[in-house]
This record gives C-alpha cells, sequence and structure tokens, in this order.
C-alpha cells in the first residue's frame, strides 16, 4: 500500500493538566481543530470522526474515576465505539500528573496522546488510536485485494503495564490494551499472537521465532529504511496476525531513535513515537514549524 495520507489538518501540542477537565478539555479542543464533532455527555464528551475513506467511529473521553491503584492518580477513560452502539472498545486510561508535560499529535481521524519522556507508565501514560486507512476502499481501488469494510478501529494503551508504540512496534510483550475491529469482528487485547500490532521489517539467517527477529532492514550505508506502518491483527485468540489497514499521515523509519525526536525529511517534519525500539520507529507527520509547545496545525498534502 502506498503512504496513506488524509490531507486533513494535523495539530501537535504540548500542554499540563493539573486536573481531570483540563486533561480532557486540551484534548478535546486538539481533535475539534482536525474536525471531529463533540458532544458534551456525563463526565465528559463524545466525538465522533470520520476517514477520508467514509468510515465513523465514536470515541468517548470521560473522567471515571478509575486508577490503577493507590499509589497510581486517577485516570481520564478513553473507549471507542461503534455509532450503532454494538461495539465498545477497552477502558484506554491517562494517568492525571500535574507536573508532567502532555505531548499530543492529532488528525482527521486519529490521536496520539503521551507524557513527553515517559515510555511507559503502569497508570497510563500513552494512548493512541483511531480509524485506519483499509484496502480496498476508496482511494485504493484494486491496487491490492478488495475488500468491503464499513467501519474499523485499533487503539493501544500502556495502562497496567501494556506495550503501545511507544515501547515498542510489533507491541511483543503484554498486548494488555491492544485492540482492533473489522466491520463486526473485534480483536480483544491481551492476546500474545492475535492482538493488533505496527508490522516492521527485519532481517535474518532464518526465521525461527517470527515475531523475534535479530536486526533492522538497514541500507547498505547504514540508512534506516521506510516503510509505511501496517496494522496486523487476528480474529481469533491465537491466530495469526493479518495485515488490514494502516496508520494514517505516519511512517515507519527501520533505525531506531529516542522518542520525542523531531526530525525533517523530504520536506516534511516527523516526530518520533516510539523509544529506542531496535527494530524502528513510528513517526507522524507533524507541522514543520515548531511554535514551542504552542496551538498550531498544518494542512497535511
Amino acid at each position: 500500500m502506498p503512504i496513506a495520507l488524509t490531507g486533513g489538518r494535523i495539530v501537535h501540542r504540548h500542554f499540563t493538566a493539573s486536573t481531570s477537565s483540563v486533561l480532557i478539555e486540551n484534548v478535546v479542543s486538539a481533535l475539534e481543530a482536525c474536525g471531529w464533532v463533540s458532544t458534551v455527555v456525563t463526565n465528559g464528551y463524545r466525538l465522533q470522526c470520520a476517514s477520508p475513506q467514509g468510515l465513523n467511529i465514536f470515541l468517548y473521553i470521560r473522567y471515571l474515576a478509575h486508577s490503577f491503584g493507590l499509589s497510581f492518580g486517577n485516570t481520564v477513560t478513553f473507549n471507542f465505539q461503534t455509532l450503532d452502539a454494538v461495539t465498545t472498545g477497552q477502558d484506554q486510561e491517562i494517568e492525571i500528573i500535574p507536573a508532567a508535560t502532555y505531548e499530543i499529535v492529532a488528525g482527521t481521524c486519529q490521536f496520539f496522546l503521551g507524557i513527553v519522556g515517559t515510555a511507559t507508565n503502569a497508570g497510563g501514560g500513552s494512548v493512541c488510536g483511531g480509524i485506519p486507512f483499509v484496502p480496498g476502499a476508496a482511494p485504493c481501488g484494486n491496487q491490492i485485494p478488495a475488500l468491503s469494510v464499513n467501519q474499523a478501529f485499533w487503539s493501544m494503551n500502556d495502562f497496567g503495564g501494556g506495550d503501545t508504540p511507544r515501547s515498542s512496534l510489533i507491541v511483543t510483550g503484554s498486548q494488555l490494551n491492544a485492540e482492533a475491529l473489522w466491520n463486526d469482528q473485534y480483536s480483544p487485547p491481551d492476546d500474545p499472537v492475535s492482538s493488533v500490532r505496527i508490522c516492521c521489517l527485519t532481517v535474518a539467517p532464518s526465521i525461527a521465532n517470527g515475531f523475534n527477529l535479530p536486526s533492522p532492514v538497514l541500507w547498505y550505508n547504514g540508512d534506516w529504511f521506510r516503510t509505511e506502518p501496517l496494522l496486523c491483527w487476528g480474529f481469533l485468540a491465537g491466530a495469526i496476525p493479518q495485515i488490514r489497514g494502516q496508520i494514517w499521515d505516519a511512517m515507519v523509519f527501520s533505525k531506531k531513535f529516542a522518542m520525542d525526536v523531531r526530525q525533517n525529511l523530504d520536506g516534511y517534519a516527523w516526530l518520533n513515537w516510539t523509544d529506542n525500539y531496535r527494530y524502528g520507529g513510528l513517526n507522524l507527520l507533524i507541522p514543520s514549524v515548531d511554535f514551542h509547545g504552542g496551538n498550531y496545525s498544518f494542512i497535511a498534502t
């Protein structure tokens, strides 16, 4: 598949949040700036987003007084839900830490929210997800196998120690909060084989353990290899994951980088979301001008 660009607005912001309402308002504001439509509900908001391919999904952002334990602060809860309310996703939690700096990269149909400098936080340090680019739908046409998809979402969160793209692409450790939906088939979290993950390339003299290969793919001069951020998952526990879509406005660079590092490539600015993962990093398209944490956005073209 080609790199999927939404052509929509992208927002990159930093903020602090001493209370749940401040955290919620900052996230909702960023999503609204990208075209998400918000509705006030009990304890928070319900937002509706639509992908450039015409897929729609709800996202609930609420304060439900959850926490990981007595030594952790309370959290804000994120849930994806189908428009018919038949399927509601996992509780994805972000801890409210007044001393922390939060960072969000939001787009037309996805968002990445995390605590700056924190790869994994059992109390909830990062959450990401949205509607994927799916094969077979416009504008892909017949370039790849055509499939009829009318609703889809994916999300990941590190609450409870689960892996996210902040710690690894292929989510090799704990899939506690890695979930996905394809039409009416929900792929639940906490399965080491079937739960959603991001594909990455590796090279090896022999392939003996499918998701534990010894080296990343690099060019002859040591430069990293760039690929589309493909999403794969299986429908049933133990099912081998299959490619079902990809993340919009992003690329995988095969060389590891520290998280939150900005770099310019091909005239665009990218933010590495993965922290020193051996096999590569998920890089998000962001505004090319740095306004030092202010509220700014741009149109992806």
